[in-house]
């Protein structure tokens, strides 16, 4: 009896050795498996918010870049890694917004001169037209306008170019007039810049605008025939209107009118 004791005592001793194995095995197992799934890899971020058309440079030599650990299953395939990484990018711009920590990809960066302006787009009346028209940069305020902004449109025409009913002889004088008020403006687009090989270093942040702004007005149907008119027959500047502007007085200036009118004061406005 004591014998048959003993021997279940050094089966049941064997069978717990043995489980306690294959446990202790198993955890080594989800360890080594936790612990891959813990490894880390570096990836490059923003350390804050910055704003769609920050420079490549901007972002590295103004701190707004840092390298953090990420795990790997986080890590974007595009991501870049190291800071150095921005020389491949140098002279492009972010075209979109970022917030802090977010990485920066392969296809963060864009030239500047493709870069839309809208910065999420302006929301059209669906029963408006878009029409896009390309003028130089003293004519649209120097390229300040923006999405959303309201603005007149001034259309000039030069002597002999007036329409006029066949009844009725033409004016041989040129013509200037405002032909749309506060229309909204639903982009704004650089069209051509310096080349990148012509940029230097204390101008990659702002390069220099060497060809047009493409602008995009939302108009009614009628306004849009009007307009073409207008760009295929004469020439136009864009003059920013602010709701609070007046454009009661509005009217077709002639060379004489403009010379024969009394000069306008324009007194400081008090507060």
């Amino acid at each position: 009896m004591g014998v048959r004791r003993k021997l279940i005592g050094v089966v049941l001793a064997v069978v717990f050795a043995v489980g306690g194995t294959f446990l202790v095995l198993g955890a080594g197992k989800s360890d080594d498996k936790a612990a891959t799934n813990r490894q880390q890899v570096p990836m490059l971020v923003v350390t804050k918010s910055v704003s769609a058309g920050t420079s490549v440079s901007t972002l590295g030599e103004t701190g707004l870049v840092a390298v953090r650990l990420v795990d790997v299953e986080s890590k974007n395939v595009d991501s870049l890694v190291a800071v150095a990484n921005l020389q491949a990018y140098k002279g492009l711009v972010l075209k979109s917004d970022l917030a802090t920590n977010d990485p920066l990809l392969s296809s963060s960066f864009i030239e500047r001169g493709s870069l839309s302006l809208a910065a999420g787009g302006v929301e059209v009346p669906p029963d408006l037209l878009q029409l896009s028209f390309s003028l130089e940069p003293q004519r649209v305020l120097g390229g300040s306008l923006r999405p959303g902004d309201r603005v007149a449109v001034v259309a000039s025409f030069a002597a002999g170019a007036t329409a006029t009913p066949a009844a009725t002889p033409a004016k041989s004088s040129a013509q200037t007039h405002i032909v749309l008020q506060k229309a909204l403006v639903a982009n704004v687009q650089l069209s051509n810049l310096a080349p990148v090989n012509d940029r230097t270093a204390s101008t990659d942040s702002a390069p220099a605008v060497v060809g047009n702004y493409t602008v995009t007005l939302a108009l009614s149907a009628a306004d849009t025939e009007r307009l073409t008119f207008a760009l295929e027959n004469g020439s136009l500047w864009l003059a920013k209107q602010p709701a609070t502007a007046d454009g009661a007085d509005s009217r077709i200036w002639e060379a004489e009118d403009v010379l024969a009118d009394p000069v306008t004061d324009y007194a400081p406005q008090m507060s």
